[in-house]
């Protein structure tokens, strides 16, 4: 796999601090991968390399402090000289700040059960359609930057049963992790394709065994060819239209059983209780019981492992808003948009439209991100200063801040970018940001 070119400082990426002096070395572009510089280097999460350094202290300065890259750009590029003049007279200069190589992995979990066929009036196309749509339109817009692969559950990858073949109450997968991903994770250009033709190939059916497809997930990404991938972000984006079912509870009551809960076939209403045993000919039975618990397990499972879940409800998952937002909030990257529901809602007013537009939200944050982490509390915020593609960032007056730096307990230290400049980053991203400590802020009159 080759490696991707990160055009901006993207999420959970920490930016720094460094150095005690103005002057910077160019740092060793030898190796792709290294541990963090020396003061006055880039900070480094590289893929692969040798562990070489990514920055070197820099030279005798005036004494008025130091540069840090959050490293963005191709080994080796050069940053022109960055200069700024403080109110004493003094300035700090950043020659070639090393570059770091960033990837971000994202495995697309999709439930394919038999309700995904389904149009929700106003929808304006099955939610199996409308889900291909708004993932081609989200995915085909991303670079090189992002990694992506998929997995449907269930029976994911044809074997042993094909998907087209699996029932109302299908709940399994290949036993496998190299059966169960139908499309491993690659560059954009390369898996994106790949994802189109299983998508429009396969058709809806099935349970939602959701805990099972985590579950594999894991797998991929701890143990399968995903442990390989080069260093960087890995995430998860669980997509449903329902409930998660198919655990191993024996029987469970109407108010836990999602047949009931969705109102299907005359569940809840001519039929009291469809998961019981009793009634598996009918098409219900235990393994329709809701196995909420057993998915929010499998989520705190990849969170351990620094696996990200982004979680997104479908029509048809309004009747398990707070098993959603359970999940969401677990998986670690609920959607900011609405903090306190979690995950990120679509409803069949929003149609396709409003589908694409939730992927294309997510795609896009991993990589055009105006908020910039940095790995030490300043020891003066007011000799602060920030440059996007090598070129100051001027403050701005109280009120109308080209950026601002906070420190709330939630997110650490943070310099958030702000204005017609993230405007520009979130629509085409930069190539490196550098944050600058030891001069008086620059403050536009």
């Amino acid at each position: 796999m080759r490696k991707a070119l990160v055009t901006l400082f993207s999420v959970g990426l920490f930016g720094a601090l460094l150095g005690p002096s103005c002057a910077t070395k160019q740092s060793s572009s030898k190796d792709n991968g290294g541990a963090a510089g020396d003061s006055g280097g880039a900070v480094s999460l590289a893929s692969g390399g040798k562990g070489g350094k990514s920055g070197a202290t820099g030279a005798a300065g005036d004494g008025t402090g130091g540069t840090g890259s959050v490293g963005l750009g191709t080994a080796g590029d050069a940053c022109p000289d960055l200069k700024i003049v403080s109110s004493n007279g003094k300035s700090c200069n950043s020659t070639n700040m090393s570059a770091v190589y960033r990837d971000i992995h994202m495995l697309v979990v999709l439930d394919k059960s038999g309700s995904m066929n389904t149009t929700p009036s106003g929808f304006g196309a099955s939610k199996w359609d409308a889900t291909k749509q708004a993932l081609e339109a989200a995915l085909q817009s991303s670079t090189d930057q992002v990694h992506y692969g998929l997995l449907m559950y269930p029976y994911s990858a044809g074997t042993p049963i094909p998907a087209t073949d699996c029932k109302a109450r299908c709940c399994d997968l290949p036993g496998t992790t190299a059966d169960t991903i139908n499309v491993g994770i690659d560059v954009a250009s390369v898996s994106v394709p790949l994802i189109m033709d299983k998508l429009n190939g396969t058709s809806p059916g099935g349970g939602t065994p959701t805990a099972k497809a985590l579950a594999t997930a894991l797998d991929y990404y701890t143990n399968g060819a995903g442990a390989n991938l080069p260093a960087g972000e890995k995430y998860v984006l669980l997509a449903t239209d329902g409930g998660p079912n198919c655990g191993t509870t024996t029987s469970c009551g109407p108010e836990t059983c999602t047949a009931n809960m969705d109102l299907q076939q005359g569940c809840g209403t001519t039929i009291a209780n469809c998961c019981i045993d009793s009634l598996i000919s009918t098409g219900g039975g235990p393994t329709l019981c809701l196995d909420s618990d057993a998915v929010l397990n499998q989520i705190k499972a990849l969170s351990d492992a620094n696996i990200k879940t982004f979680v997104v409800g479908i029509p048809g998952t309004e009747n398990y808003k707070n098993v959603l937002t359970q999940l969401a909030k677990a998986g670690g990257v609920p959607d900011p948009a609405n903090l306190d529901l979690g995950y990120y809602a679509v409803s069949a007013t929003d149609g396709v439209a409003g589908l694409t537009k939730t992927f294309k939200g997510i795609t896009e944050s991993l990589v055009h991100d105006c908020a910039i982490k940095l790995a030490n509390v300043p020891v003066d915020t007011g000799m602060l200063n920030v440059a996007v593609e090598c070129v100051t960032l001027q403050k701005g007056a109280t009120g109308s801040e080209n950026w601002v730096y906070s420190n709330d307990p939630s997110t650490g230290p943070l310099i958030t970018i702000q204005g017609a400049t993230c405007d520009r980053i979130k629509s085409t991203g930069v190539k490196r940001v550098d944050v600058i400590e030891g001069c008086t802020t620059i403050v536009l009159q």
